[in-house]
C-alpha cells in the first residue's frame, strides 16, 4: 500500500493535462485526509464516551426510579392489604350485629304478634261487655217503661 500512495503522489506532484491546478511538492493529500480522519475518529470517540456516560446516569437514574416505584408499590400493597383485612373485620362486625338485630327482631315481632292477639281477645271481651251491658240499659229503660206505663195506667 505504500508503494501505491507513493506512485499516486508522484503523479499529483507531477500533474497531469487533465488537471487544471497544480500542487505545491509540499502539500500531501494523503496526510492531510489521515489527520482529518484521525481528528474525527477522536471526535467519534469523545462522543462515544460522552454518550456512554450520559447513558450510565441514565441508566442510574432508571435503576433509583425502579427501586423507588417498587417501595411505593409495595407500600401501596401493604395499605391496601391493611385495608382489606380491616373491611373484612367489618364486614364480619356487621354480619354478627345483623344476625343479632335479625334474632331480635323475630322476638319482637312474636312478642307484637301476642301483645296483638291479646288487645283483640280484650276488644272482643270489652265488646261483648258492652252489648251486654246495651241490653241491659235497653231492658232496664223498657222495664221502667213498663212499669211507668202502668203506674200511670194504674194511678189515672
Amino acid at each position: 500500500m505504500a508503494l501505491a500512495e507513493e506512485e499516486t503522489r508522484k503523479q499529483i506532484a507531477a500533474g497531469s493535462e487533465e488537471q487544471s491546478f497544480t500542487f505545491r511538492t509540499s502539500f500531501d493529500p494523503f496526510n492531510m485526509i489521515m489527520q482529518q480522519l484521525s481528528r474525527l475518529d477522536t471526535k467519534v470517540d469523545d462522543l462515544r464516551r460522552e454518550t456512554d456516560a450520559k447513558a450510565s446516569k441514565l441508566e442510574t437514574k432508571l435503576t433509583e426510579l425502579y427501586k423507588e416505584t417498587d417501595a411505593r408499590i409495595g407500600r401501596l400493597e401493604t395499605t391496601v392489604a391493611e385495608l382489606h383485612k380491616e373491611t373484612e373485620a367489618r364486614i364480619g362486625k356487621l354480619e354478627t350485629r345483623m344476625d343479632r338485630l335479625e334474632t331480635r327482631i323475630d322476638k319482637l315481632e312474636t312478642r307484637i304478634d301476642r301483645l296483638d292477639a291479646k288487645l283483640d281477645a280484650r276488644v272482643d271481651g270489652l265488646q261483648q261487655e258492652f252489648r251486654n251491658c246495651t241490653r241491659w240499659i235497653v231492658g232496664t229503660i223498657v222495664a221502667v217503661a213498663g212499669v211507668a206505663i202502668a203506674l200511670a195506667s194504674w194511678l189515672f
